[in-house]
């Protein structure tokens, strides 16, 4: 797969997230206006349900003081409010969330025989480097960047067991569940990683962990399908494992958005408050990172501009405006920047959002107000 190629998928992976996220929250709470339509043929009897969990945890900071806080499940994305709200419009044949579903069960990635790209072989097991590689099992096969031969399939499929596990939250159909959790116990065995620069794996873990917790906080009445507490600890391991290849603070532009989205979905699928609130941090300040353009996090790329770079004289304050500092680099960089921190800030709100109109986390309201 070439780089243009893999360009399009990242763009993509950004692009369905972002759009379904929106699809479901943009018109939260107009059901009572919406019209009826046909219900979806793939509806099944079977509703499933996700408990809503909080987990209280806390950590010694490094000036000793004690920070307390809360995760809240499922929270990758979408609440158990946003899931809930998904299905029961979509299976009420409410518009317009009965046509966006028929255009998200289009998608080949939604079907209920997906193309699944992992490989039972060794180098889907132990992460190799960028460097030419043999295959120790395979003497006669030989991969000239076997780190981007698996990071592209782990790209592909890590979404496809996400959209996999949202049509089985809204259909029911065992299918989807089946699939999604055969994709997140296909890369759970990964034994271990090189060091090495590839920031699909952290791609890979933010998708990966989106779908574990819808199937992980609800229950199926397949035995073979439901979330144990070895695919808990298989899955954080090799989310673990991983986290090798990517720094949450030192990537460049929109390619620290990705790290910055392994990062956050692995701290809140193990239920790690320090990890989390780093994961914050680097989101929207990232003061260990680069001070300017290199830097990913909200503050250095989406710019509240109040004077004319060019010239440095002070705008009329009616002229201020937010800047996407990666436009200079091309436009599908940009788009990826946007869609990247919007993820970042939608997982935010959905893990630490209390339930009160206009609360927000501590630690969040502190990093955005130092955004400005």
């Amino acid at each position: 797969m070439n780089f243009f190629k893999l360009k399009i998928l990242n763009d993509r992976i950004f692009y369905v997230i972002l759009c379904f996220v929106l699809a479901i929250t943009t018109f939260f709470g107009i059901g009572s206006q919406t019209a009826k339509a046909a219900i979806s043929p793939l509806i099944t009897s079977y509703k499933p349900q996700v408990v809503s969990t909080s987990t209280n945890l806390s950590y010694i900071d490094s000036s000793g003081n004690t920070v307390t806080g809360t995760i809240h499940h499922p929270g990758i994305a979408m609440r158990q409010i946003d899931l809930d709200n998904m299905r029961d419009h979509v299976r009420a044949g409410d518009e317009p969330w009965n046509t966006a579903f028929n255009a998200f069960a289009a998608d080949p990635q939604s079907s209920k025989t997906p193309r699944i790209y992992y490989e039972n072989v060794y180098i889907f097991k132990h992460i190799q480097g960028p460097w030419r590689f043999t295959d120790p099992e395979r003497p006669t096969v030989e991969y000239a960047n076997p780190s981007e031969y698996v990071g592209a399939r782990a790209n592909t499929d890590s979404e496809t067991a996400f959209m996999q596990a949202i049509m089985w939250y809204i259909t029911g159909d065992e299918a989807y569940r089946s699939n999604a959790m055969t994709i997140i116990r296909n890369y759970s065995a990964i034994e271990d990683c090189v060091t090495h620069t590839n920031f699909r794996f952290a791609t890979m873990s933010y998708f990966l962990s989106a779908a574990a917790e819808i199937l992980r906080y609800s229950d199926t009445p397949t035995q073979s399908l439901k979330w144990t507490a070895t695919d808990t600890a298989n899955l954080s391991d090799a989310m673990n494992l991983v986290s090798v290849t990517y720094d949450k603070h030192r990537m460049f532009m929109n390619q620290h958005q990705f790290a910055v989205m392994g990062t956050i979905g692995r701290a809140i699928f193990t239920n790690d408050l320090q990890l989390y609130d780093e994961s914050v941090e680097a989101a929207t300040v990232n003061a260990a990172g680069d001070q300017g353009g290199r830097n990913g996090s909200i503050k250095q790329q989406m710019r509240w501009m109040t004077v004319n770079e060019r010239t440095g004289a002070a705008l009329n304050p009616a002229d201020y405006h937010v800047q996407a500092v990666e436009m200079g680099r091309d436009v599908g960089h940009s788009y990826a920047n946007i869609a990247g921190l919007s993820t970042l800030a939608r997982t935010i709100y959905a893990t630490r959002y209390e339930g009160r109109p206009g609360h927000w986390s501590k630690v969040y309201s502190l990093k955005c107000r130092e955004c400005i």
